[in-house]
């Protein structure tokens, strides 16, 4: 791939980007909200709303009705990482990156054995809610 074939795939990948931007801020306006902290970044073929408070996620998992969605423990504190199981937007997924969890869960790490060659243990985090999460 030479130097012009290259700019040409960026300008594509850009068009595509803006094009799910734009369908993004179209849903944002239907649902007439704003949000509180989150902050929004493009990172590869995902859009992440990082560092959104609780009431931003609540506002967002209602009014982008993404479907189902992946919830785990993040890498910061006590947070959660949602990313949208399909697509958002054609070509792109929407994550709600290092969230706090819902009033009802809580991260916990837990000491597990590794089976291996010798066996060893590690520390794990894993999501626990008291009551099943709507989305």
């Amino acid at each position: 791939m030479n130097i012009l074939d290259k700019i040409k795939a960026k300008i594509a990948l850009n068009n595509l980007e803006n094009q799910a931007l734009s369908g993004l801020l179209a849903t944002i306006r239907e649902g007439g909200f704003e949000l509180e902290t989150a902050t929004l970044s493009v990172c590869g073929n995902t859009i992440d709303f990082d560092n959104p408070s609780r009431l931003d996620v609540e506002k967002l998992l209602i009014h982008l009705k993404g479907g189902k969605w992946d919830k785990q423990p993040g890498c910061a504190e006590a947070k959660v990482n949602y990313e949208t199981r399909e697509e958002f937007l054609p070509g792109f997924k929407v994550r709600l990156w290092s969230a706090p969890p819902p009033r009802t869960c809580r991260i916990v790490e837990e000491e597990i054995e590794v089976p291996a060659q010798p066996a060893r243990k590690e520390i794990r985090k894993r999501l626990v809610c008291s009551e099943p999460l709507a989305a």
